[in-house]
């Protein structure tokens, strides 16, 4: 026999449900999202039990409906196609956001204290709205409510600082270094791209990572070129007590942005390249900037190149957020 304990508890997930579907506050999206939880949950509790009392399912279309019906034919608790999501997609990972923004916020307090962005010596002009852009862009990208503002002030910061590489590039397209600077803002554009187009976009999430794998597949690409031609100088940024030299890290990690490149450009194995490209950078600014900010701390670029990597680490780590959200999403029982 079920208790009236049992009972009670099992019908709250139905109680909520209807309460739910009835209440204004919510909208269509968060209505969508909070029946998937409770309909999952109410199956949970009525199929663990050695007798399952007359179950009701959700009927309806995406927009929602108040009726309810009964279990199949089969005797299984059912809920709604739409609803029938991985329970883990609702919780995806934000970190890669959260990354993202403490790493732009960073940057706009570097920004401010020397007056000075990746090695550009600002005006005053310039240096104190790219800062606040880069502060509050930074903070309001860490909350659900705002992170499309953030993304979208930061986006168009990183823009700008992008287009300013384009005159050097056409001034002296063989120095490779302008190419390389505009590639490293460019990723972080995407990174902020990915975050808007991530809470409201018009295209479908198929499109959505086609787009971002190919953009950074290229920043990726760019990075690989710009190692291999300034391999000598990547090599001594590696610390010497790491074995087995510095030049075969140098080397090592030049191949890894490689593969990390093709991976995206062909989706082959798109989620796992950028979870290990996001890695390697991490592990790139904890062994390498972190280190050179506690030997020189007073040294601009140590702290700007160390922001820089953190957010690109970010961007890659956005993708892969948005990557691993569409998996769970394309595997949803059917």
């Amino acid at each position: 026999m079920v208790s009236g304990r049992m009972m009670m508890i099992r019908a709250c997930p139905s109680l909520s449900i209807a309460a739910v579907m009835k209440d204004p506050y919510f909208n269509a999206g968060s209505r969508a999202r909070h029946l998937t939880v409770l309909s999952s949950f109410s199956v949970l509790l009525q199929t663990s039990g050695k007798r399952t009392s007359k179950s009701l399912r959700l009927a309806g279309n995406r927009e929602g409906s108040s009726q309810m019906r009964p279990e199949d034919s089969r005797g299984e608790a059912t809920i709604p196609r739409y609803a029938r999501v991985n329970i883990n997609a609702y919780y995806s990972s934000n970190l890669g956001r959260h990354v993202f923004g403490a790493a732009a916020l960073a940057f706009g307090l570097i920004t401010l204290a020397w007056h000075d962005y990746n090695g550009w010596h600002l005006p005053r002009y310039i240096v104190y709205p790219a800062a606040a852009a880069e502060i509050f862009g930074g903070a309001a990208i860490q909350f659900r409510r705002t992170a499309k503002t953030g993304a979208v002030v930061l986006g168009a910061v990183y823009l700008v600082f992008a287009l300013l590489c384009v005159p050097q590039i056409f001034a002296k397209p063989q120095i490779y270094n302008s190419w390389g600077n505009f590639f490293e803002q460019f990723s972080l554009v995407t990174g902020a791209a990915i975050v808007y187009a991530r809470s409201s976009s018009p295209w479908s999430r198929e499109t959505l990572n086609r787009i971002g794998r190919i953009l950074l597949g290229i920043c990726a690409a760019s990075f690989t070129l710009e190692q291999a031609i300034y391999l000598g100088a990547t090599a001594n940024l590696v610390p010497k007590w790491l074995p087995p030299t510095q030049m075969f890290w140098a080397v090592t990690t030049t191949v890894l942005f490689a593969l990390a490149a093709v991976a995206l450009l062909t989706n082959r194995m798109a989620l796992l390249a950028t979870r290990l490209l996001t890695m390697m950078l991490v592990i790139f600014g904890l062994l390498v900037w972190v280190l050179l900010i506690l030997s020189d701390p007073h040294n601009h670029t140590n702290w700007s190149e160390t922001a820089e990597t953190f957010a690109i680490a970010g961007a890659a780590w956005i993708l892969a957020d948005l990557l691993g959200e569409y998996r769970l999403n394309d595997h949803r029982p059917r």
